[in-house]
Order: structure tokens, then sequence, then C-alpha cells
């Protein structure tokens, strides 16, 4: 791996993905693996020349037939700019001749897994592959940088309320402008931080880190949230923004790749 990637982790694609990965993908995002779902087999392999680094998962019961499945995968085997690529299969299909054929003799590095165990042992199955790995890379979280107009927040600090926008976040803290600009003493406790995301609203408690100078602009303040203000169900809020935007991005270059 890269000393990049190993940084920032890597891209995980599932491809033509059947419905019961939904939730595992949820269970994967969950433990901050960076999850994207995609449907269009040739706009990814010109992607993942972009993202060699990245790790893909094949469902060779859709869209193509397993043979032009098989030629699909060698294919990212042979050519230089994906041979780094991750690559394992799932399928509905628990075929031990199949599994053979593509862990031994196509060689899948990133196992062939059969659906039909479940989804709580397939997330089982894919946590310990993407763990072994190293998919996460040195981050601990998976952040996003945030498009304009989607993410605001407001908090009452002394006798007003400070407003801004939000740069960037994750679901241990985010950075943000204040605006009109304020910059707040490093350990500065902000109570009932209001953050509104696509509309969906959380309320929990900061700390303020510090701040980064900007190249043009008021400093970003860095602030992480209170690890005791967050429950579930606001990480999950937090954390279905962030693949929403990361989706978004992926998408975008997927039809231009």
């Amino acid at each position: 791996m890269q000393e990049s990637d190993f940084q920032f982790g890597k891209k995980v694609f599932f491809l033509n993905p059947p419905g019961v990965l939904s939730d595992v993908a949820a269970t994967l995002s969950a433990h901050e693996f960076e999850v994207y779902l995609v449907y269009n087999h040739k706009n990814l392999a010109r992607f993942l020349k972009q993202e060699p680094n990245s790790i893909v998962f094949v469902n060779i019961d859709e869209g193509r037939t397993e043979s032009e499945w098989e030629a699909w995968i060698r294919g990212l085997k042979a050519d230089p700019d994906t041979a780094s690529v991750g690559i394992g299969v799932v399928t509905l299909v628990g075929d031990p001749e199949l599994s053979r054929k593509y862990l031994m003799d196509v060689g899948v590095a990133c196992g062939f897994v059969t659906l039909k165990i479940g989804a709580s042992k397939t997330a089982d199955i894919l946590l310990k592959t993407l763990e072994a790995n190293e998919a996460r890379g040195r981050r601990k979280y998976v952040r996003a940088a945030c498009p304009a107009g989607t993410a605001e927040f407001s908090v009452p600090f002394r006798d007003s309320v400070l407003r801004g926008t939000i740069q960037n976040l994750s679901t241990a803290g985010l950075a943000a402008w204040f605006e009109p600009p304020e910059e707040l003493a490093v350990g500065t406790r902000l109570k009932d931080l209001q953050l509104t995301l696509r509309g969906a609203r959380i309320l929990l408690n900061g700390i303020v880190l510090g701040k980064r100078s900007a190249a043009e602009g008021p400093a970003v303040q860095v602030v992480m949230f209170e690890p005791g203000s967050l429950t579930e169900e606001k990480r999950d809020k937090i954390r279905t923004y962030i693949r929403r935007i990361l989706q978004d991005e992926v998408d975008k270059r997927l039809e231009t790749a």
C-alpha cells in the first residue's frame, strides 16, 4: 500500500450489489470503512485506473454471465494500471467448485463470499477481509468535504447564537467557518451545538481543538464532538450524510471516467 493510501484508507466498491448488501454496507460504514455501491462495470474499470488501490466485490449473479464476469476480473488483474486492485466475489450460489476456481485459478485475493449465509455473517466475513487488507488505513474516521449549502451549524454562546458553514465532517468532529468570523480559544466548550445536514438536525456538544489558516477568508475552526453527547442514532445520521456526499462525488467521477 502506498503511504497516501495507508494514511487515508481504500475505497471499497460493491459492483451490482443485491439487496442484502445494503444492510451489510451500512454495517461496514459503521466501522468507518469507505463504501460505495456501483452498477456500471465499464465505467468502474476505467475509474479504477485512477484509484488502483481500491477493493472491489463483484456480484457475479447480476448483469453478465458468470464467464463474462470471470473475463472482466481477469482483465483487471492483467492490466498493469489495475493489477493492484483488491478483488472479491459475492454470490448467492454456494458452489464449492466455483469458489475454488475464483480463489485458486483466477486468484481473487479478497475472498469468495456466499450471501445466503445471511447479512450478519456476511458482514463479519467482509469486516475481517477489509481489516486484513488494511482498508481503513491509518485514519480512524471517514471524513467528507461538505458541498456548499448542505451543512451548517448553530450554537448558543454567551449572549448570542453563533452560526457558520461546515467545511468537512466525520463522526468524530468537524472543521467550519463561523459567520461572521469568530475565533474561539482552544478548549472552549460548545454546548447544544446543532448540525443541519441536508435538513437533518443533530444536537450535540463539542470542544474547540484549534484553528487552521485558510488561503483565503477566515480561519477554519476545528471542533471535536464530545463522545457522551453522541448517541448511535446521531452517529447514523452523520454517517448517512457522509456516505451520500461521498457516493455522489464518486458517481460524478464514474460518469466521466
